[in-house]
C-alpha cells in the first residue's frame, strides 16, 4: 500500500496499521476520529511548507538593508574623524603666523621654505613695514618679495628661518567638489589672545568642504571671517588648497581661496619683481560744519590729509567762519569774520572703518573787523564804520574720532598772544 507523502513520520509504517485496526474494532466512531486526526496532520503539514519557503526568501528581502548597515558600519566613528582635526590642528600650528600691519592683522602659513611666508596681497598692501608674529609671540619684520595683484596673493620674506614644517601644495587633480577642509587663521584678530599679559597669537579652525568644482579660486563653506584672510586652506593631511582671500558679506558660508597653483607659481617668480612699494591710500578728505569756536564764531572747513605711511600722514585744513555781532557798548558794535588755515603732522589710529586722529601743527587766521559807531551830530544820529584787519599765529592740537563716514573732530589754540581757545567740527571723512 502506497502511503501518502503529507503524513508525518509517526504516521507511517506500523503505526498506521495499528490505527486501521482500532477503526474495525470500534466501529464508525473511531473511522471519524481516524479522519479528524489525519486531516489535523496534513493541514499542519501543509501550513509549514509556506513558512519554510519564507524562511528561504527572507535574506534576499533584507540584502539591501545589509549593504548600507555594512556601508555605515565602513564609515569612520565621529570620534576618529574629531581626532583627525586636532591632529592636522596640532601639527599645522607651528606654521602659521599673524601677519600684522599698522593697527591691522591677517594671517599668514610658511611655504617654499622656512623664511617665507605665503599671504593675501591685500593683508600687507597698505603699509610698508611688515611684522610677522610666531608662536611664541616675538614679531619679526618682513619684506614682501613676490605679489600678483589679479589673484591677491603674496609672499614675505624674514632674515631668519621660522623653525616649523613648510607646508606643500595638494598634487595636481586633488582637492574637488566634497573634500573635507579646513581653515585654520587669526578671526577678529586680538579678540582671539585670551592668554592675559601673551602677544602669541592663538588659531582658530572651522572646517567645510570644497563646494564648488576648482579653478582659479576655490570655493568653500568653511566659516571665515576677518583675520583669516592670507590663512591656508587645507586638506586633512595638511596640503594647501589655496589661500583664503574673500568671504562674501552678505551670503553666508561662501568664502573663497585663491589656488594653490597660482602660489606656487608665484613662488618661482620670487627676486623678479623688484622692490615691493605699497598701495597706501594718500589722500582723505574732510567736510564740516563747525557750530562753535573763539569769539562766538562759526562756519564750514574743508580739510585733507596725505597719508606718508599707513600711521602717519600731513593735514591741511581751511575755514571761514563768521561772527555775530559783539556789543562793546551802547554806541559801540563789532562784527568779526576769519579765514583759518591749519597744517600739521597727524597720525591715524584704526582701519578704514574707524579710529582715531591726532595732529599737532600751525594755524594761521585773518580776520575782517568792522567797528560800528553811533555819532550823534545835533538831533541826528548816524553810524560811522571803520574796517580792520588782524591776523594771528598760533600751535593747534587736533584729535578727532571718526566711524566711516562720520567724523568729530575738535581743535585747541595756544599761545600767540591770546588766550587757549577751541573749535568744534561735526562732519564727514571720505
Amino acid at each position: 500500500m502506497t502511503q501518502s507523502r503529507f503524513l508525518p513520520h509517526c504516521c507511517h509504517g506500523s503505526s498506521l496499521d495499528k490505527l486501521r485496526s482500532m477503526m474495525i474494532r470500534h466501529g464508525a466512531l473511531h473511522r471519524a476520529l481516524f479522519v479528524l486526526v489525519l486531516g489535523l496532520l496534513v493541514a499542519r503539514e501543509t501550513a509549514a511548507q509556506p513558512m519554510q519557503d519564507f524562511a528561504v526568501a527572507q535574506p534576499a528581502a533584507e540584502a539591501d538593508e545589509e549593504r548600507v548597515s555594512s556601508a555605515a558600519d565602513s564609515a569612520p566613528p565621529v570620534a576618529a574623524v574629531e581626532s583627525r582635526w586636532r591632529e592636522l590642528y596640532a601639527r599645522v600650528s607651528p606654521s602659521i603666523v599673524l601677519i600684522r600691519r599698522g593697527n591691522a592683522e591677517g594671517t599668514g602659513f610658511l611655504f617654499g621654505s622656512q623664511r617665507h611666508i605665503a599671504t593675501a596681497l591685500h593683508v600687507v598692501s597698505h603699509v610698508g613695514t611688515v611684522w610677522v608674529v610666531t608662536k611664541d609671540g616675538k614679531p619679526r619684520e618682513g619684506k614682501v618679495v613676490a605679489w600678483d595683484e589679479e589673484w591677491d596673493i603674496a609672499i614675505i620674506e624674514i632674515e631668519q628661518p621660522i623653525a616649523a614644517p613648510v607646508l606643500h601644495a595638494v598634487g595636481k587633480d586633488q582637492g574637488q567638489v566634497g573634500d573635507m577642509v579646513a581653515a585654520i587663521g587669526n578671526p577678529w584678530g586680538a579678540e582671539q589672545r585670551k592668554r592675559k599679559g601673551s602677544e602669541a597669537p592663538v588659531w582658530a579652525l572651522s572646517q567645510g568642504v570644497i563646494s564648488a568644482p576648482p579653478g582659479d579660486f576655490v570655493q568653500t563653506d568653511a566659516p571665515v571671517n576677518p583675520g583669516n584672510s592670507g590663512g591656508p586652506l587645507l586638506t586633512r593631511d595638511a596640503e594647501v588648497v589655496g589661500v583664503v582671500v574673500v568671504r562674501i558679506a552678505d551670503a553666508d558660508g561662501i568664502s573663497f581661496a585663491t589656488s594653490a597653483s597660482h602660489l606656487q607659481a608665484l613662488y618661482g617668480r620670487i627676486g623678479q619683481q623688484g622692490e615691493y612699494s605699497p598701495d597706501v591710500d594718500r589722500w582723505q578728505w574732510q567736510l564740516s560744519w563747525v557750530p562753535v569756536a573763539e569769539r562766538q564764531l562759526a562756519g564750514v572747513l574743508l580739510g585733507g590729509r596725505w597719508a606718508m605711511t599707513e600711521l602717519l600722514g600731513i593735514t591741511v585744513r581751511g575755514a571761514r567762519l563768521w561772527g555775530d555781532t559783539e556789543v562793546v557798548s551802547s554806541f559801540e558794535l563789532t562784527q568779526r569774520d576769519r579765514w583759518m588755515v591749519e597744517a600739521e603732522m597727524s597720525a591715524r589710529f584704526g582701519s578704514d572703518e574707524g579710529g582715531l586722529l591726532l595732529g599737532v601743527g600751525i594755524a594761521s587766521s585773518w580776520d575782517e573787523i568792522t567797528d560800528s559807531t553811533a555819532v550823534i551830530s545835533g538831533a541826528s544820529i548816524s553810524e560811522q564804520r571803520d574796517t580792520r584787519s588782524a591776523s594771528t599765529r598760533r600751535m593747534v592740537v587736533s584729535a578727532g574720532l571718526f566711524g566711516s563716514p562720520v567724523l568729530v573732530d575738535t581743535g585747541v589754540y595756544f599761545f600767540g598772544g591770546e588766550p587757549i581757545t577751541a573749535r568744534l567740527g561735526l562732519g564727514l571723512l571720505f
